[in-house]
């Protein structure tokens, strides 16, 4: 047996997710949102949905660190005195971020969100901005949807139907430009018959994280992008990640969506394209702008992060393909990419083979948004710089986010 192999591969399987959201876990573990406030998001996440705050050493209390804010929650998950979670065993991540010091262009993220919020208007009306969500299942819509009208919540309710059969969603602002999707087959407190139909397949029921929670817990079950062009990013995610697609169709109005599984994944991620929206910042201008800045910062593998990559969703898995093999392809192809080595506490290190780092790769689809791959890896460049979930790296606060190095 290759014994180096063997340590390299090992806590990746018998390991338990090292530091909130940052570790290794099965398929999509998180959903990370740039956000200008993140305390409003967390404070958001725990009033209206059943979540809880993480913590992060290093920082002075769940929201203030040296070099950023954050509002990092995780959906609470079903427990009896009998039977309590196994530990590390958190639920999905709902994490928000604003890492002060790294570059965002000429637009702020405070700058996006208000195009972002001018496009939900008053969600009396679906947009194409609106494609950027987050899906939970709801058990039962009702007690979410009583807790926005009790605190003149806007959302938009909507109608639609997968398999032949009837479900439903509510959508919500949280903060920013962050969009929650609660989908249900229950709701009670609202007319259907009044309730805006989508002709179109908003989830497709297969292959999915149907191991539900009970209750008025949720259960993470999509992941949701508006993309310019229909096909756009099938490169990145079936032939580089080798998600496996579920589902394709090209509606009669013009609307497209594209529904796949990520390696090792029971959470979906649909791309949707022709939604429409206004002319004065359209889908394709929001691409272009996030990736003059993944232009003009992320300079190399191992040089450069900017806020936007800080909208991410994150893919763990244990087999293959590795870090080397994706980053190999990624700079072939020219893709926007980042290796990391973590940054983790002492008592994770103990835990470890002698010796024993982490390492992940920050990589930018043809969109812009962000994958943050939990993947396994071989050799990782020896000038790898370490980071921190707190924003920090060698540089401090600055988190390799102005570096110009050459390497």
């Amino acid at each position: 047996i290759n014994m180096e192999l063997f340590w390299r591969f090992l806590p990746l399987v018998v390991l338990p997710a090292l530091v909130h959201g940052q570790g290794m876990g099965q398929g999509i573990s998180k959903h990370t949102w740039a956000a200008s406030d993140p305390i409003s998001c967390s404070n958001w996440f725990t009033t209206y949905l059943p979540t809880e705050e993480e913590f992060h050493p290093g920082c002075e209390d769940n929201n203030h660190c040296p070099c950023a804010t954050q509002g990092r929650v995780h959906t609470k998950k079903h427990t009896t005195d009998k039977q309590p979670p196994p530990p590390g065993n958190m639920g999905f991540g709902l994490h928000s971020i604003n890492c002060t010091f790294h570059p965002y262009g000429e637009l702020s993220i405070a700058d996006m969100e208000v195009k972002f919020q001018e496009k939900f208007g008053d969600f009396s009306q679906y947009d194409a901005f609106m494609d950027y969500n987050m899906g939970l299942w709801a058990n039962n819509l009702d007690s979410f949807v009583k807790k926005f009208q009790e605190d003149g919540i806007p959302f938009l309710a909507l109608k639609w139907e997968s398999g032949g059969k009837q479900y439903y969603s509510v959508l919500a602002n949280a903060c920013g430009y962050i969009i929650i999707e609660l989908m249900s087959d229950t709701i009670s407190v609202l007319d259907t018959n009044t309730m805006m139909e989508d002709p179109h397949q908003r989830m497709s029921f297969s292959h999915w994280n149907s191991e539900l929670e009970t209750g008025d817990y949720l259960t993470p079950v999509r992941v949701s992008r508006a993309i310019s062009k229909a096909g756009m990013v099938d490169n990145f995610y079936l032939n580089i990640l080798g998600s496996q697609q579920i589902f394709q169709e090209t509606y009669e109005d013009g609307v497209t969506v594209q529904e796949i599984i990520p390696p090792n994944s029971l959470v979906h991620v649909q791309f949707w394209s022709g939604r429409p929206t206004s002319e004065d910042f359209t889908i394709a201008d929001y691409e272009n702008y996030v990736n003059s800045v993944h232009e003009d910062v992320m300079v190399s593998g191992v040089c450069g992060f900017d806020q936007w990559i800080d909208n991410h969703i994150a893919i763990d898995q244990h087999t293959s393909p590795t870090l080397d093999e994706v980053a190999e392809i990624f700079e072939a192809e020219g893709y926007y990419y980042h290796w990391w080595k973590i940054e983790i506490g002492e008592e994770e290190r103990s835990s470890q083979p002698p010796g024993r780092d982490m390492y992940q790769i920050y990589a930018a689809d043809e969109t812009g948004w962000g994958v943050q791959l939990d993947f396994p890896f071989i050799n990782p460049p020896a000038d790898c710089p370490t980071y921190a979930a707190t924003c920090q790296s060698e540089d401090g606060c600055l988190g390799q986010g102005n570096c110009k190095a050459e390497f």
